[in-house]
């Protein structure tokens, strides 16, 4: 080969390798950082154990007592938790009681997962119970116990656990009652709902929460949607059944 030959070869060897080489760089990086495709098999499968792992059924032996920390407070009644047993975020509905509803905007959760949070009100008094459950309890660690079905938590109309939150000795569930924050939610059953009552008779007497709104109970259910009146017909009947023991 001539020496201009030579000289033309390295010249055309060069500028290929250069190429070759980030070609092959970009390739190793997108690699790295490239997620999963949505379709692939590993994707799902890394989906399904995370949800596998957060929403397994919390399993409460009889006389068990579970603690959890409180890691999210949604609204008035609706909070996440993650458990000391198995490690399972519940996103529990507390049992018993009915606050009332707000608006909400979106946002991370103590352990910074996607999450609804109350915003402003909805009903009178949806901000005010959501403010002092978030004060009472967020990021605390708290007993918790939930109405159960064998082994196993009853859900809810939007499958959350039932729960009955415990700050030390206090059920936080009958305190937001008792604070004028939630109603009794005798729409459905409770086995709390005599002394739950009660609390909500006393905190109407006191005038404090959404009490203090108005002189009678129809002026305060006038503040609450069409949905909360309704259920709230049969209320003081049915907890006048249920504190007679009937």
């Amino acid at each position: 080969m001539t020496m201009r030959g030579t000289i033309m070869a390295s010249l055309v060897l060069s500028s290929l390798i250069p190429a070759w080489f980030v070609s092959c760089k970009k390739q190793s990086e997108g690699e790295e950082i490239r997620p999963p495709s949505r379709s692939s098999g590993q994707h799902k499968r890394r989906g399904a154990k995370k949800r596998s792992r957060d929403h397994r059924t919390l399993i409460i032996e009889s006389g068990e007592k579970i603690f959890a920390r409180v890691v999210h407070v949604v609204d008035g009644d609706t909070i996440h938790l993650r458990t000391e047993k198995d490690n399972l975020l519940i996103k529990g509905r507390l049992s018993g009681v009915n606050t009332p509803e707000c608006h909400k905007v979106r946002v991370k959760t103590l352990e910074g997962k996607n999450s609804a949070q109350c915003k402003s009100d909805d009903e009178a008094g949806g901000l005010d119970a959501f403010v002092f459950l978030k004060k009472r309890i967020y990021g605390k660690r708290v007993g918790m116990d939930c109405i159960k079905k064998g082994n196993k938590c009853q859900m809810g109309r939007f499958g959350r656990p039932l729960v009955t939150v415990f700050l030390g000795p206090t059920d936080v569930n009958q305190e937001l009652i008792s604070r004028g924050h939630g109603f009794t939610f005798t729409k459905y059953p409770s086995p709390r709902r005599a002394r739950y009552c009660q609390a909500e008779f006393a905190a109407r007497k006191a005038k404090v929460g959404v009490w203090r709104l108005g002189e009678t109970v129809d002026d305060v259910l006038s503040l609450m949607s069409a949905k909360t009146r309704r259920w709230y017909k049969k209320h003081d009947a049915l907890c006048r059944e249920s504190i007679q023991g009937r």
